[in-house]
């Protein structure tokens, strides 16, 4: 489908060949929140907190970021520290 100008519509503007079949295989996107239609589960709980105190994620100067374990050290009186995830 071309405008009245006789331009090509961008590829995933709706308006395309391409858009709607691809829609046709895949069906709309999902606008729901997944959380609602799935509760968390404790393991799932669980699971979280585990990587939340063992994980960290690290910011590179050029603005990309990967994740490292966490250093931990135990000392009798503060208990295990490390830096907080950003």
């Amino acid at each position: 489908m071309t405008s009245a100008t006789g331009e090509q519509p961008p590829r995933w503007s709706g308006q395309s060949r391409l858009y709607r079949m691809a829609r046709r295989f895949f069906g709309p996107a999902q606008l729901s929140r997944h959380d609602l239609a799935t509760p968390v589960t404790d393991v799932e709980r669980d699971r979280e907190r585990r990587l939340q105190s063992t994980l960290e994620r690290v910011e590179r100067p050029d603005g990309s970021s990967y994740v490292v374990r966490r250093e931990v050290t135990n000392d009798a009186d503060t208990g295990p520290t490390g830096s907080t995830c950003p």
